[in-house]
């Protein structure tokens, strides 16, 4: 638990913009040096134990963007794979974490949807909390990430996963096909809805 808050702590959100189209992300490191995190990293896992205070301090506080600088810079430098390397060094909680945070985001969506419905029963609360975050676009690239991926269609893997009103919502949704141009909340249609 120590490790996770450790985690939390370091990670930092920029305020979420007032539009579904882009949501909370991790503001680039002010004082990136790419190839002075290589060595560190390099330095951490080489180190006796694998030093993951370092680890979790380098790859929390980095945008995505700059973790794939990160990742290629490591790759070119020592002739290795920072995902493999990781996974050999660390394991747990903090093995998937730090993996994930390699990850693009659609990507790490894409695999929280599968084994969302990987399995007996479905984990609704996961396939709420993603597709319905997302904008238009973000759905249609998530929907290719997760072919790409998983050599599946997204919406036929909620089809057969899920059942009713609940599918018929998800299913909706995941088109992509939200009128994004109207900012009016009507609160009378929502209270009807909801009856």
């Amino acid at each position: 638990m120590v490790l996770v808050n450790e985690i939390l702590s370091q990670i930092v959100h920029v305020d979420r913009p007032m539009s579904w189209g882009t949501l909370a992300t991790l503001k680039p490191y002010p004082s990136f040096f790419v190839d002075e995190d290589v060595e560190a990293l390099k330095k951490a896992i080489d180190t006796k134990g694998t030093d993951e205070a370092t680890i979790v301090r380098i790859l929390s506080n980095r945008s995505w963007e700059q973790r794939q600088l990160i990742t290629e810079a490591f790759q070119k430098r020592f002739n290795l794979d920072l995902d493999t390397t990781l996974k050999k060094k660390l394991s747990g909680y903090l093995e998937y974490t730090m993996l994930s945070l390699l990850k693009s985001p659609t990507l790490s969506d894409a695999q929280e949807l599968k084994n969302a419905m990987k399995g007996l029963g479905t984990d609704e609360q996961t396939l709420i909390d993603i597709l319905v975050t997302k904008s238009n676009v973000e759905l249609r690239e998530l929907s290719t990430v997760y072919k790409e991926e998983f050599q599946k269609d997204l919406e036929k893997d909620i089809a057969a996963d899920a059942t009713g009103r609940f599918q018929k919502l998800l299913l909706t949704i995941v088109k992509g096909n939200r009128d994004v141009n109207s900012n009016i909340i009507n609160y009378e249609l929502i209270e009807e809805d909801a009856r």
